[in-house]
Order: structure tokens, then C-alpha cells, then sequence
């Protein structure tokens, strides 16, 4: 702890009982000895009463997850999750002395949650366990950590997967809601990723030319997906009587934007397909390329940049985007490449009146 001088005045820069560091501005010189007097006498006193209470021996496991939350500056949201993910095993524990919990009691609490976790949040909470009890043998006079057993590495994401067709006319068939339907269409006919239908708004459809406007999540340009007969009759199903050209097609809660986590979790809940919904634009893909649509046209609907040269030069037009969205139509709208053209703006068929 000691007094320092600045430009404009005095401060006082400590660190507390726990080895964090403050420093804050006072002012006058006397006023800053004053204040450093007062906080010298709090972290003896606080220092005093951790050292009695870690001569003791009992100290629950509850209290001890206390003690490590506070012992770092964290985030809110970040203390809140560890407090979440390790309460089943302070409710395993209870007033169990931590120099008690043993790596088999570990084990049946790691069994327990891990049915419910997915592998990375899995993974967190034995990493949070384990600095947990590095931090109780560290400062608390714990002999042994029981948790250096504990797998912490983090399983690799899953390259992703296209779906059958009868899986994707289950998940369409298990759909709860028009606005479900419309974002799993969304992710099928029209490549969207989770944060791009987010992103949606009513003024980015164009229902007379029948194309849709996407606004990428990630790094790249807007493009332009023309949008199959079932996409655009979802998107009526939602679409409000009166619909602001700046609104959200799927607004959240609280003026917020929508979460793709509940789009497919009750289908998942109600025997659907194990699927992410990143796997819809894999689909999305993989029907096209089985329709023999050329690499270059299916990267400018997916919204990828070109990867070697010579995709640099090929640019696929409008025409082209069509009638690759046109062979993902079902036999009876299907329509070949051949008899598509624009006229006035619009995609039409050819001999056929604007």
C-alpha cells in the first residue's frame, strides 16, 4: 500500500486480502495518508480473519466457491455461469467440508451432470472444478486437489452433416410454429445461416421478382438468393398485416433479436433428427451440387468468397441463380434452366407474357 502523486493530486494504490489491486484518486496529501491509514487497518483485519479461517477446518464446499468467484475480477454474466454450472455439486456436497470431497464423489457428480451438458459446457464446468479446487490447495491449506482427474479438453466441433430427405421432411412435418417453418426453410431453399434470418427484415424481400436480400453475419457483401414457392409462402404465413419495411420478419423479445437456439430444440424434443441448424445450409449445398450446379453458382449463393483464381473471373448471373433455385423445386413447380429468362426486371419463362 502507498501514497502516489499525479499531475492534478495525491492517491493511494493497495491491493486487498485477496492480492487484487485498487488504486483510487484523492486528492490532498493528507487526505490521501488518511485514507491509506484507514484501508491498512481493513486489510489486516480482513487478512486476520482469512488466516483464522484457513487454520480452520471447516470450510464448505459452498462457501469455498464464494471465496474463488470473489477472488478474481469477473464479468457478471461469467460468475453467473460458474455459479450455474457447479451448483449441482455444491447441492451434492451440501455442507460437506471441502477437504472431504473425494475423486469418486467427483466422479458421480460428473456421471450426473453429463447427461444434461453438452460436451463443451461439459468441458467448462470440470475446467471451473478443477480451478476451484487449485485455488482451496493454494490458499485454503488443502493437501491434494481432487479434481486433476477431470477431462477439460474441448471436443472438436463437428465439420457438419447434410440431411436426407426424409429427415428434412420430418423436421418440416414436427415444425410448432409458421415462423419455425419459415426459418428451417430459410436455412433449405435459401442457405441462410442462424444469424442471417436474424438480420431479416421485410424490406429485404422482394415478392414480385421473388428474391430475397441477405445480409451476411460474418465478413462479406450482401447477395441475392431468389427464394423457391414453399420459402415465400412460409414467409406470407408470418408476415403481419401491416409490416413496417424496417422490421424484423422475426423479431425477439424486448426489441431484441431473435435466438436461433430455440428453432430447432423442440423439434429436437419431440423426436426429430439431431441436426444444428448450421447442418440446413449444408443441405442447402450438397442439393444443389447433387443437381450438378456448377462450384462457382453455389459459393455466390452461399455468400462464399471465390478461393482460387480462376473463380475470381466466373461471375454467375441472375439467370443462372435462378434456375439453380429452381431445381430444388419440387417436380410439379420445377422448371427448367432453359426456359428461364429475364424480361422487364423479372424472371419469367420464355414465350411467356411479362
Amino acid at each position: 500500500m502507498a501514497t502516489y502523486q499525479t499531475n492534478s493530486g495525491y492517491g493511494v494504490d493497495w491491493r486487498d486480502e485477496y492480492g487484487r489491486r485498487h488504486r483510487r484518486f484523492i486528492g490532498e496529501r493528507a487526505d490521501a495518508d488518511r485514507f491509506d491509514a484507514i484501508m491498512r487497518n481493513q486489510a489486516a483485519q480482513a487478512r486476520a480473519q482469512l488466516t483464522n479461517a484457513r487454520n480452520s477446518t471447516q470450510l464448505d464446499l459452498a462457501t469455498g466457491l464464494e471465496l474463488f468467484l470473489n477472488s478474481n475480477k469477473r464479468a457478471p454474466a461469467t460468475t453467473h455461469k460458474i455459479r450455474v454450472l457447479l451448483k449441482p455439486l455444491t447441492d451434492l456436497c451440501g455442507n460437506m467440508n471441502a477437504t472431504d470431497v473425494t475423486p469418486q464423489l467427483l466422479e458421480q457428480w460428473r456421471t450426473t451432470v453429463r447427461q444434461r451438458l453438452a460436451p463443451s459446457s461439459m468441458a467448462h464446468a470440470s475446467l471451473y472444478v478443477k480451478n476451484l479446487f487449485r485455488f482451496l490447495t493454494r490458499q485454503w491449506g488443502l493437501t491434494t486437489s481432487p479434481a486433476e482427474w477431470l477431462p477439460t479438453e474441448q471436443p472438436r466441433q463437428s465439420a457438419g452433416k447434410a440431411l436426407s430427405t426424409e429427415e428434412q421432411q420430418q423436421i418440416l412435418a414436427l415444425c410448432p410454429t409458421p415462423a419455425t417453418r419459415a426459418k428451417v426453410l430459410l436455412g433449405l431453399d435459401a442457405g441462410f445461416r442462424a444469424g442471417e434470418f436474424k438480420l431479416l427484415r421485410w424490406s429485404a424481400i422482394n415478392w414480385t421478382k421473388r428474391e430475397i436480400l441477405a445480409w451476411p453475419s460474418k465478413r462479406g457483401s450482401p447477395r441475392i438468393v431468389p427464394a423457391t414457392h414453399r420459402l415465400l409462402a412460409a414467409l406470407r404465413a408470418v408476415k403481419p398485416t401491416i409490416a413496417e419495411p424496417d422490421q424484423y420478419v422475426f423479431p425477439g423479445r424486448k426489441d431484441k433479436l431473435t435466438s436461433r437456439i430455440t428453432t430447432l430444440r423442440t423439434i429436437l424434443l419431440q423426436g426429430g433428427p439431431r441436426c444444428r441448424f448450421h447442418d440446413l445450409r449444408h443441405t442447402f449445398a450438397s442439393r444443389l451440387a447433387e443437381k450438378n450446379v456448377p462450384e462457382h453458382t453455389i459459393a455466390a449463393l452461399l455468400g462464399h468468397a471465390p478461393r482460387t483464381s480462376t473463380q475470381v473471373y466466373l461471375h454467375p448471373t441472375r439467370e443462372r441463380l435462378g434456375a439453380a433455385i429452381a431445381t430444388l423445386e419440387p417436380e410439379r413447380q420445377k422448371i427448367s434452366a432453359e426456359r428461364l429468362e429475364w424480361k422487364n426486371g423479372r424472371l419469367t419463362l420464355r414465350n411467356e407474357a411479362p
